[in-house]
Parts: C-alpha cells; sequence; structure tokens
C-alpha cells in the first residue's frame, strides 16, 4: 500500500543520507520511517529505524534542537519497544531522554520542551512503580506547566497527563 511504500522510501533515503555523511537529514528521514513503521505496527523496523536515528544523531554537534530530537527518538523507541525489550532498557532511554532535556541551553528552550518533559515525567515513574506512581508525576508535571510561559503549554501537558495517566 502507500504507508508502506511511504515507509521504506524514507528508510532507504535515510540510508543514503547517512551515506553521504549528510546526518541530519538522515536522522530526519529514519524518524520518519519509524513513525511509519509504528503506524504499521511493524514494531521490530520502527525499533531498528529510531535506533539509527539515535546512532547518526550522535555524530551531530550537541545542540538544543539536536538533543530534542534525541528525546523524541528515544521516547518514540520506547513506545515501539515497550513489549519486545526488557524494562530497565526503555527506563535507561527514558533517564537519557530526562538529561537531555535538563541540559538545553536556555529557560526558554525547556519551556518549548513541556510537551516532552511530561511524558518523560509521567513515563519513568509509571514503568518504575506502575500507575500507582501517576499521581506523583502528575503533581509534578502540573507545577512544571503552572510554571510556564503559555496556555498552550498548560493544555499540552494536561492532554498529556489524561492521555498517559486517565485523570
Amino acid at each position: 500500500g502507500v504507508h508502506a511504500n511511504s515507509e521504506s522510501h524514507s528508510a532507504i533515503l535515510a540510508y543514503h543520507f547517512k551515506q553521504a555523511e549528510l546526518y541530519d537529514k538522515a536522522s530526519r528521514y529514519y524518524l520518519r520511517a519509524g513513525e511509519t513503521a509504528t503506524r504499521l505496527c511493524a514494531y521490530n523496523d520502527a525499533r531498528q529505524h529510531f535506533a539509527a536515528a539515535l546512532a547518526v544523531l550522535q555524530l551531530l554537534p550537541e545542540t538544543d534542537e539536536v538533543k530534542r530530537r534525541k528525546v523524541d527518538a528515544l521516547l518514540k523507541q520506547v513506545q515501539a519497544s515497550h513489549i519486545a525489550d526488557k524494562p530497565q532498557q526503555n527506563l535507561e532511554r527514558l533517564e537519557l531522554a530526562a538529561q537531555l532535556l535538563q541540559s538545553q541551553a536556555s529557560l526558554e528552550e525547556a519551556n518549548a520542551d513541556v510537551r516532552r518533559n511530561a511524558w518523560v515525567n509521567l513515563a519513568i515513574p509509571m514503568r518504575m512503580f506502575g500507575a500507582s506512581a501517576c499521581s506523583e508525576a502528575s503533581r509534578r508535571s502540573s507545577q512544571r506547566a503552572a510554571h510556564s510561559a503559555t496556555t498552550t503549554n498548560r493544555l499540552t501537558v494536561t492532554s498529556s497527563l489524561v492521555i498517559l495517566c486517565g485523570e
């Protein structure tokens, strides 16, 4: 179908961009290929594409944009591998994502990442302690959202809490 072709084209383009040492473009196409594979429930392919995206992102200078892409790849990798990989491996990915978010250069950049912070801050306790930890994570994320400069960011955090916790 159309989606399968889209996924294979993204993966092929990513491979060729990597071979040409155009790592920025390669990472974007690997992420796209992983997202498509996830939508198709091709989780093995998705995990491979997200891992490839992370590998080429390691070859780029550590800017805030690259950090955000790494966080996105890590979160998507966890989503695609929550059944196949060991919980400890996914927890390590989430912890790395949290470190990348905390290392951003400016408060303005950190505020722009409210959605990513919400996912990381909710997913880590849920992976470690189950759904009972969700209310504490919700409280922490809500406190961070209260410091956010925009209503849109507050709504994003609230929406993420509802999706992850059902609260």
